[in-house]
């Protein structure tokens, strides 16, 4: 379902969740209306969407050219993070196998985590190195129950 538990960083879910779910057709724009009204209902994501990033897109198995990720965890442009190789240095402990995330410019992230029912979003406006997983596997360990 996706709806119980979110996790934000920032005035970042209008701009990166909703234009990543909105629509089927190009999931580009969601008006303030359609996303409230999107916040009434029962799902954040839906549920073809769940579904459909569960896995790889493709069959390529040579690693990824600048960084040398597994090209396994790449799903209809997100990402992953549990598939990724020891060799990528990108720690996987404590991120379950069916988080999906969308890392971008300045340290944003926009994440979901379908068996801990867990939306995350990360706006933090700057250069430099981020610690993509790092940051999801501390908001995983957040909701976990103790």
């Amino acid at each position: 379902m996706l709806s119980r538990q979110f996790l934000f960083d920032g005035p970042t879910l209008a701009a990166a969740m909703a234009k990543t779910f909105a629509r089927r057709q190009t999931a580009l724009e969601l008006p303030s209306r359609a996303l409230t009204e999107s916040f009434a209902s029962d799902s954040v994501i839906p549920q073809w969407f769940v579904e459909q990033t569960a896995a790889s897109t493709h069959d390529v198995k040579t690693p990824e050219m600048r960084w040398q990720l597994n090209p396994q965890i790449f799903s209809h442009g997100w990402e992953l993070p549990a598939r990724h190789w020891p060799e990528s240095r990108r720690p996987i402990e404590g991120i379950p196998a069916d988080a999906r995330s969308k890392p971008g410019s300045g340290g944003q992230l926009a994440a979901f985590v379908p068996s801990l029912d867990l939306v995350v979003t990360r706006q933090i406006g700057g250069s430099g190195e981020w610690q993509y997983e790092a940051y999801l596997r501390r908001a995983c360990a957040a909701v976990l129950p103790q």
